[in-house]
């Protein structure tokens, strides 16, 4: 997705779930925090001018695919499409911290890091401060705020307690989350030197079809 798309495409998911209370407020709010510019992480994935919008869109869109693909007819109606939009697109509005102290900014030389700084945020765990934004806004239900609280899954320890405890919403959101964090947008997931040699060397030592030298006889050939 170039800016252009992934910029129509927010506003096509945001129009959407525009008929929920609050919904309209809490998109005007975090666009002032910078939701269109922050990055979405410091290395690791959408680390760019406008990566968090960005890594939203993605989930948001992943995650509708999986609630279509995965869920059975009778699920569909426990986990609605607004939810999906609704948590897919703020479950990390907390990375944008609060008004004045942001959670990232540009490093002296290129990309981003954690702000250290004396008008850093208030540290709370990213998710947290993600459900903290949209509650000034929005009503959740329950099983939203758990999504977006356990939307990191067991890659953090504050998540363990949840283990086998999650809702079909936080599973599909962090199933979501992961394949564009990781496959979508993650700068180290393009194939290396070292291991496109060994594809090459794999496929130069495959014999051709229909080639049948060196393979075990059939019992009575």
């Amino acid at each position: 997705m170039n800016l252009s798309e992934v910029e129509s495409k927010y506003k096509q998911l945001k129009d959407a779930i525009s008929g929920r209370k609050g919904v309209p407020e809490l998109f005007e709010y975090v666009e002032k925090l910078g939701y269109k510019t922050a990055p979405a992480s410091r290395i690791y994935h959408g680390s760019f001018n406008g990566g968090l919008l960005y890594h939203s869109v993605s989930v948001t869109e992943t995650l509708l695919r999986l609630r279509k693909v995965l869920l059975r007819e009778e699920m569909l109606r426990h986990v609605s499409g607004e939810s999906c939009i609704l948590i897919g697109l703020t479950h990390d509005v907390g990375k944008l911290g609060t008004e004045g102290r942001p959670y990232y900014v540009p490093k002296w030389n290129s990309g981003y890091t954690t702000n250290e700084n004396n008008n850093r945020p208030v540290y709370l765990d990213h998710a947290v401060r993600s459900v903290m934004i949209v509650t000034q806004f929005v009503k959740l239900k329950t099983w939203e705020v758990q999504a977006i609280v356990g939307h990191d899954g067991q890659y953090i320890s504050a998540n363990k307690e949840m283990a086998q405890k999650e809702t079909p919403l936080t599973l599909l959101l962090h199933f979501a989350d992961c394949w564009s964090a990781f496959q979508v947008e993650a700068t180290y997931n393009i194939p290396n030197e070292e291991w496109m040699n060994e594809e090459k060397s794999d496929s130069s030592n495959r014999r051709p079809e229909g080639d049948n030298s060196g393979s075990i006889q059939s019992k009575g050939s």
